[in-house]
């Protein structure tokens, strides 16, 4: 649960809040940051409780940065993907659904950071997908999320 924890928020928002430093350290405080986390942080997924929870608490951290940066020029771009063909995808047991390649997902990430977008979720199926369960009451989501069950093999 450390190690989880650690990896994807401790490193993450660490490496955030000093490249926000370091831009604000230049004359014109301006940049860009990309912060990737997980269309699992949008959700309670029960085979991956610590995934689900440290990838939601980065969107979270974000959203309060963009607020604090509300005054500078430094935009950050949060990347909110689903299944990336990856090594690291490989460790997960389960389904993948609408999997994409790195090269793919970089595009799309790339270029809603060019345009300053606040959020790039991808594929929009699931994301929305996500965004409607949240209206449905929780004994629900089970049904709805049996096919995308996952667990994430930390020692692989």
């Amino acid at each position: 649960m450390q190690r989880g924890f650690l990896v994807n928020t401790v490193a993450t928002t660490s490496v955030i809040a000093k490249a926000c430093e370091l831009m604000l350290q230049n004359e014109k405080k301006q940049g860009n940051i990309i912060a990737i986390t997980s269309l699992a942080g949008l959700l309670n997924l029960e085979g991956s409780p610590v995934y689900s929870a440290s990838k939601a608490a980065v969107i979270s951290y974000i959203e309060a940065l963009r607020l604090a940066l509300k005054d500078t020029n430094i935009h950050i771009t949060t990347a909110i993907p689903g299944f990336i063909k990856t090594p690291m995808s490989d460790r997960f047991i389960g389904s993948k659904p609408f999997m994409i390649t790195a090269e793919k997902a970089a595009e799309k990430i790339l270029k809603a950071s060019c345009k300053n977008k606040k959020n790039i979720a991808f594929p929009m199926i699931l994301y929305i997908g996500i965004k409607l369960l949240k209206l449905l009451p929780n004994f629900s989501h089970k049904i709805f999320l049996r096919s995308f069950y996952f667990l994430w093999l930390l020692n692989k």
